[in-house]
């Protein structure tokens, strides 16, 4: 895990040199502000109103208060230019967003079918029955590209028009077993190789109306370690 961060934040470097991301000081220091409040909400927690940050840090993290702030800058000025980095490599890949409907039972899958056959609503099922993490969004994914997806799910998906929808797709799990998806396509957004000054304003009001997810993350790590040749070496 430990490599992975620093190999995720060299290619975050990189990135964002290249295109000219810098994360403004105002916006760090407005995070710093966040987090040392979430820490001394945790002290006191810890030890009671008049709790002593310093000793909080000393016994909990071993850290003195200038180490604390120094990684905690260090971590927020990564995340910070990890996710606009995300969102604007993003949108030089066409992109679909899709709601997902996914289930270890294909039984389940073709009788959950049949129901959207009917006119049922594709998010309640989701909610109800889907095992993916979208589940709790009613299904729906943020945009993604291609190859973020599973083959066969990309090239299902991509092939839609919107509003249309897939049938039962048997698809690898990922851990050594299948797992059977409903596919719906929400809309198609195409590629824009645009300046980042161009669309930082719309990045940003993005991000604000929602954050970057776990899942872009991972869609993201992968296509970037690709694109870097990253891989690992099982043996050390």
């Amino acid at each position: 895990m430990v490599l992975t961060r620093l190999v995720v934040a060299e290619i975050v470097r990189r990135e964002a040199a290249r295109a000219g991301i810098v994360p403004p000081e105002e916006a760090i220091a407005a995070e710093r502000e966040k987090a040392f409040a979430r820490l001394a909400d945790e002290a006191t927690i810890a030890y009671g109103k008049d709790a002593d940050v310093a000793r909080f840090l000393k016994n909990e993290m071993q850290l003195t208060p200038a180490e604390w702030a120094r990684r905690t800058e260090e971590e927020l000025r990564e995340r910070w230019l990890r996710d606009r980095v995300l969102r604007y490599q993003a949108m030089k890949s066409e992109r679909v967003e899709i709601q997902l409907l996914a289930v270890r039972d294909e039984a389940l899958a073709r009788e959950l079918a049949s129901k959207l056959d009917q006119g049922a609503d594709f998010a309640a099922l989701a909610a109800a029955h889907s095992v993916h993490e979208s589940a709790a969004q009613g299904g729906r994914l943020p945009p993604v590209a291609r190859e973020a997806l599973n083959e066969t799910l990309a090239e299902k998906a991509f092939a839609l028009e919107p509003g249309g929808r897939t049938g039962v797709l048997s698809v690898d799990d990922g851990k050594g077993g299948r797992q059977y998806d409903v596919v719906k396509l929400l809309r198609r957004l195409p590629a824009r190789d645009e300046p980042w000054p161009a669309v930082a304003a719309e990045i940003e009001a993005g991000l604000a109306k929602e954050p970057v997810s776990a899942f872009e993350r991972v869609a993201w790590q992968l296509a970037a370690f690709r694109l870097y040749n990253v891989t690992s070496d099982d043996s050390l």
